[in-house]
């Protein structure tokens, strides 16, 4: 080979050589398939079990899990309907439908953030607010919700004052068709369980003279909560969607022995004229007097020097000399000598106390 030839056949290798490290070096002989960008994660916020249409949310119901794939096409277009991934965001929002356990819960699922209203604005006009505390043994197992209508029950052992050991125990109602306004001491409409060997409050919807009752009965007995329709009459616990805000309420019912006489106790209640005593709780039981032998009156003689008095002379009924002045008289037990009212009547004699409580 002629030394021109070799020297052609070297350069042309060196040529070679050099295209094939710069070949290398660019990635042309790389044959793997560079990675993908990787896609951030998107988390959302579900509903944990199936939340109800007006029962808020609370923490423990929700939960944060990322987006899945069938869900990938709506998000992107409907971001600004989900909640922040964080169950906080969904505390105490109130449903305007049902929403099943795993799915998206939206804003537009939901009430508009609110604090809901107090308790006056939930109050009929005219009506009070009692709250009573029961066992949910004596609350229909704690399933009285708000809005319910519930008759009062009062459970008392009824004694003679005087006489201790002759009791009984009675039970009557103390109020009628009163509605449930709020429970647990909470405005908000939760769904939880109940405590075993725990009371169970409830604030109901009364007139002034039941509500001022039911607060005067507590200490004397228990109560217990019975669910009942709600009322066709206006009379016990009017609703505020039945009488407005202007009119004036009417609670006495003509035919009822208990209530004909209602609106005369709360317009006396509301002036100062009458006081809860034990006589309401006689006449809700239909008590009778208790015959008293009264105590012997003392003996009068009128002493007269001619024809002008000169003093009196006073015994016992067993001849024992008293005094020289006679007793003044007193009014009959039971007597009014102010005007007639329905808190003028004195207690019977009775002693209302729980049925649990010591002799």
């Amino acid at each position: 080979m002629k030394a021109s030839s070799l020297f052609a056949v070297t350069i042309a290798l060196l040529l070679a050589l050099g295209a094939a490290f710069g070949a290398k070096a660019m990635g042309l002989f790389n044959t793997s398939t560079p990675p993908k960008e990787q896609q951030p994660v998107i988390r959302i916020l579900v509903a944990r079990a199936n939340l109800y249409e007006g029962i808020s949310i609370t923490p423990d119901q929700v939960y944060v899990r990322e987006l899945r794939s069938e869900e990938m096409d709506f998000f992107p277009k409907n971001r600004e309907k989900f909640l922040p991934p964080t169950p906080d965001a969904a505390a105490l929002r109130t449903p305007t439908r049902n929403i099943e356990s795993d799915q998206p819960v939206l804003k537009t699922d939901l009430l508009d953030l609110a604090f809901p209203d107090g308790v006056a604005l939930r109050t009929a006009p005219g009506m009070r607010a009692i709250n009573v505390a029961v066992p949910k043994e004596q609350s229909a197992g704690g399933l009285i919700a708000k809005g319910d209508y519930v008759d009062v029950l009062l459970t008392c052992r009824v004694a003679d004052s005087e006489n201790p050991g002759r009791s009984s125990t009675l039970s009557a109602f103390v109020a009628r068709n009163l509605r449930v306004i709020v429970k647990r001491n909470t405005l908000w409409t939760v769904l939880r369980g109940n405590p075993d060997n725990q009371l169970v409050s409830y604030t109901l919807e009364a007139n002034p003279y039941r509500a001022a009752l039911l607060e005067f009965a507590s200490t004397k007995g228990t109560f217990t909560l019975m669910t009942t329709s709600a009322p066709r009459k206006e009379g016990i616990a009017p609703l505020g969607a039945e009488i407005g805000r202007t009119s004036t309420p009417s609670y006495s019912i003509p035919d009822s022995v208990e209530y004909k006489d209602e609106d005369l106790r709360v317009d006396q209640l509301l002036k100062g004229e009458l006081s809860i005593t034990e006589g309401d709780l006689d006449r809700i039981f239909r008590l009778k007097a208790i015959v008293r032998r009264p105590a012997p009156r003392p003996i009068v003689i009128q002493q007269i020097s001619g024809n002008r008095p000169a003093g009196h002379a006073v015994f016992s009924a067993d001849g024992d000399y008293l005094g020289g002045s006679a007793p003044a008289r007193k009014a009959p037990e039971g007597s009014s000598t102010g005007p007639e009212s329905l808190g003028s009547s004195q207690p019977y004699g009775y002693s209302f106390s729980p049925p649990g409580a010591a002799k």
